[in-house]
């Protein structure tokens, strides 16, 4: 294990004590919304090589194949594939969805062509990669995942009683599926004002009122237009799952899934890709035909993701998280005594609570390919590529 040195990424969003209390530190002048555990060229990880600190992109770079063995090189080029964060929201992020791999890289490709340099404003594809990832909740964590059952929605929507969406509710009457959810979600998008203000305060004027039993979600609609002045996320917000996590349970968000986090602490992994499309609750750019393209309008029946497996040892319950993607498997180990991992690697450990072989809640090591022996009382989180910790 290479202990690595890892940055805390300062956005407006993230919390000024979630993090901080994590390393028993009091709150801090600037917002910890992310540290960043990888090897993502924004902010790598540094590690220990050749007696000099350096980013473990640049190690990777130097030796792929020794810091990530052939097999990880030859499915994913010289890069590690995955990016571990703890995420901290004090504020809710922006309505968002990803591509999958296949139009990652056609419009990676396409902007690329068009010679649209990769720090432009209206810059859609940063990368040629898809991103899906998993958040697994530290704290309560509350957030909004894929699309509600429409019949659920229909019900909700009436319940509200905003006039301005009267024809919404219809066009889900009669298609009471995911081309119901792409016209209504179109309709919203094309909004201009005055009618977009039109309907975020209609909306506004009925949460107030609003005694039913979707009551989680209508109550963080004034704080969405507080943060964010008319944003037709207001209305697109109306039709998405509200999820309320416990510690330990989990999100995962596959290509075309419109989400938002709005509260709370966890651990986030993901493909190791900066490709976001927004639809609100943002300052930035939105590409609206593309977001329409990638958007996945099918309801999501089940939006908290369950473990692939749990075991208990004598010293360890050890717990994975497997999402059907090649770049991440996620393990959390609650250790107390030691316990070994047979695994190919390479891998990221990850420290959030107690003691674990020499790492303390926010602190992190690099494992090249090979075995690994914890030990100590604590939690970590084993993330490699594509497979569990055995």
């Amino acid at each position: 294990m290479d202990r690595l040195r890892c940055q805390i990424q300062p956005y407006a969003w993230g919390s000024h004590r979630a993090i901080a209390a994590l390393r028993g530190q009091g709150p801090t002048a600037q917002p910890e919304a992310e540290l960043w555990v990888g090897a993502h060229p924004l902010a790598p990880s540094m590690v220990v090589r050749h007696e000099r600190w350096i980013g473990l992109d640049q190690a990777i770079y130097d030796n792929p194949v020794g810091e990530l063995g052939a097999a990880v090189v030859a499915e994913f080029g010289p890069r590690l594939p995955f990016l571990a964060k703890i995420l901290a929201a004090h504020e809710p992020l922006s309505l968002q969805t990803h591509p999958d791999h296949a139009t990652a890289r056609a419009g990676f490709d396409r902007e690329n062509g068009a010679g649209l340099p990769l720090g432009a404003r209206n810059r859609t594809y940063k990368d040629a990669s898809a991103k899906p990832e998993i958040l697994v909740a530290l704290s309560d964590f509350q957030g909004v995942c894929g699309f509600r059952p429409v019949p659920a929605t229909i019900t909700f929507l009436t319940e509200l009683d905003v006039s301005l969406l009267s024809d919404s509710i219809e066009v889900l009457r009669s298609s009471p599926d995911a081309s119901g959810l792409r016209q209504v979600v179109t309709g919203l998008l094309s909004l201009e004002e005055p009618s977009r203000h039109c309907l975020v305060t209609e909306i506004l004027a009925a949460a107030l009122r609003y005694q039913g039993p979707n009551a989680d979600i209508v109550a963080w609609l004034p704080r969405l237009q507080q943060l964010y002045p008319d944003d037709i996320g207001l209305g697109i917000v109306l039709l998405l799952n509200y999820v309320s996590l416990r510690p330990g349970e989990a999100l995962f968000l596959q290509a075309g899934n419109l989400h938002a986090y709005l509260h709370g602490l966890g651990v986030e992994v993901m493909a190791n890709s900066d490709n976001v499309l927004r639809s609100g609750f943002t300052h930035k750019y939105l590409d609206v035909p593309e977001l329409l393209a990638i958007t996945d309008f099918a309801p999501l029946l089940d939006p908290v993701f369950r473990p692939s497996s749990t075991t208990t040892t004598t010293d360890a319950r050890v717990t994975v998280f497997q999402p059907p993607v090649a770049e991440f498997g996620v393990t959390r180990i609650d250790l107390d005594g030691s316990y070994d991992i047979t695994d190919t690697g390479p891998a990221v450990v990850l420290c959030t609570h107690g003691e674990v072989s020499g790492l303390r809640p926010t602190e992190a090591a690099f494992v090249r390919p090979g075995a690994c022996h914890l030990e100590g009382r604590g939690t970590v989180w084993w993330v490699t590529v594509g497979h569990r910790a055995e």
